[in-house]
């Protein structure tokens, strides 16, 4: 099964993606709550921008969740969970206050005047025991 399917329709909808769990900040919130009761563990996640003109981009910055050496699999999901709602909540609060983006970007999008004319959403990657074991997390 598909991460995104575990979500409710209308979490469905509002991904940026048709494939992947691409959400706002609460509603990642929400889905990333609905993977832990599932038992999904998150793999990884990445901010996206959302432009004005309804594109998207999303910058290289990837934080993934590895699993401890002999950590049973619920407690590698609430860890894995855990830590994404923590890196999720900072990565935020860096956007309200214009510090997401670095000071080094190109000119198009240097200074934080223009990060209103965009949109953070976060892209979460997940897997159940199973997909876990095939990626070799399981």
């Amino acid at each position: 099964m598909d991460d995104l399917l575990l979500l409710p329709e209308d979490l469905q909808r509002k991904s940026l993606s048709e494939r992947e769990i691409v959400l706002r900040y609460d509603d990642a919130r929400k889905a990333l709550d609905i993977l832990e009761r599932a038992g999904w563990a998150i793999l990884g996640w990445e901010p996206w921008l959302k432009l004005a003109d309804g594109s998207h981009m999303h910058p290289v910055m990837v934080n993934a969740f590895r699993r401890e050496a002999l950590e049973d699999w619920p407690t590698y999901v609430h860890r894995a969970a855990q830590l994404c709602r923590h890196m999720m909540e900072e990565a935020q609060q860096r956007w309200e206050q214009g510090t997401f983006l670095p000071h080094n970007l190109p000119t198009a999008m240097d200074g934080q005047e223009k990060i209103p004319s965009m949109s953070l959403y976060f892209c979460l990657t997940a897997a159940d025991h199973l997909m876990g074991e095939l990626f070799g997390v399981g």
